[in-house]
């Protein structure tokens, strides 16, 4: 499958020449370091498939500078990943598999999404460092290991927080590792039907229905606000395109940076909350062991916050009360009795 989908762009444009660079400092037989190559190289870096898939650029690295780089980036995001994963498993309701909303009922509405939008915040900070873990990983093993060029691996993403559109964001600056497959199962099919809107439409359908299709695996009910929101995407960029048409010009500036962050980190609360109501936040991503923030940090900073007036209160596990503002709010002691350590207080 993954071999027919490199020839599907000629079903529209003329023949595509690659840019192939053959693994041929590889410890593995050749035929198979290139079959696993083409089975796992996503964006198609190398590929015909990759050739209009935006790639972020990169410095010159030797091998051993782009090691030690890799590294070291690699280490900072995963501190970044478990604090912000941290936080936000142990919000009261989150981090169960039972499921919690992080719209919190018993707030008034604008404490309530101010609440939400940070959670998001955290939730966004969390996913860019995740991946940025998964790439370094990958990107070690295959130049360290397999003995790649570090040019066939490139940033995942590219400052996605700097968008100033829906196109940049969707198109350049997240990550591009499914955009051919969304392509191929919902862009062409959708394009067949409606022309360009329709592959825009229909790609961020396939990418909904990927996503979902994760949830159904571990045995979640469907939520229909996950494929709201990848389609209000598919909407948001077909009207920067018709809005090019009509003026000549782009979606870009300060306006377009307010307008992409209200569809990614405001519609986008739809989608985080719809999975953390089915108990996602208590999948077990990182182990205790594994946790710095929960080992070393956690107690560090326990005695601080769980002072009288710190707006925010944690238990020994981190865990955070509904946070009540604008008035500092006195509190509880931390623990009335030792069978309370492990329950939230309420405030």
């Amino acid at each position: 499958m993954k071999v027919g989908e490199t020839t599907l762009l000629s079903l529209h444009d003329d023949e595509i020449k690659g840019v192939y660079i053959p693994a041929a400092n590889s410890f593995l037989p050749s035929a198979l370091a290139d079959a696993s190559e083409l089975v796992f190289s996503l964006r198609g870096i190398g590929w015909n498939f990759g050739t209009r898939i935006y790639v972020p650029p990169m410095p010159e690295y030797t091998r051993n500078s782009f090691i030690l780089h890799t590294f070291l980036h690699g280490l900072n995001n995963f501190l970044l990943f478990d604090l912000t994963l941290t936080l936000i498993i142990n919000i009261p309701g989150l981090g169960s598999v039972d499921g919690g909303s992080m719209f919190f009922e018993n707030l008034p509405p604008v404490q309530r999404y101010f609440v939400s939008s940070v959670i998001m915040l955290l939730v966004a900070v969390q996913f860019v460092a995740g991946f940025a873990v998964t790439d370094s990983m990958t990107a070690l093993v295959g130049v360290g290991i397999l003995q790649q060029d570090p040019k066939e691996w490139p940033p995942i993403m590219e400052a996605p927080w700097a968008a100033d559109s829906l196109h940049d964001f969707w198109g350049r600056r997240w990550h591009q590792t499914l955009r051919h497959i969304f392509f191929v199962y919902g862009g062409m099919p959708g394009q067949l039907i409606a022309g360009k809107a329709g592959m825009v439409i229909g790609s961020f359908f396939a990418s909904a229905l990927y996503h979902e299709l994760g949830m159904y695996l571990i045995d979640r009910p469907f939520d229909y606000r996950a494929v709201l929101f990848f389609l209000l995407n598919g909407v948001g960029v077909v009207f920067e395109w018709v809005f090019y048409k009509l003026s000549g010009r782009r979606v870009s500036g300060i306006i377009g940076r307010i307008w992409a962050w209200v569809f990614v980190l405001g519609f986008g609360q739809m989608l985080i909350d719809s999975w953390f109501v089915r108990g996602l936040g208590g999948s077990q991503v990182l182990p205790l062991e594994s946790s710095p923030t929960r080992m070393f940090l956690a107690p560090i900073l326990e005695p601080f916050l769980a002072s009288d007036y710190f707006p925010i209160y944690f238990t020994t596990e981190f865990s955070m009360a509904v946070l009540k503002f604008p008035t500092t709010i006195r509190r509880k002691p931390l623990y009335s009795n030792k069978e309370d350590r492990d329950t939230t207080v309420a405030i």
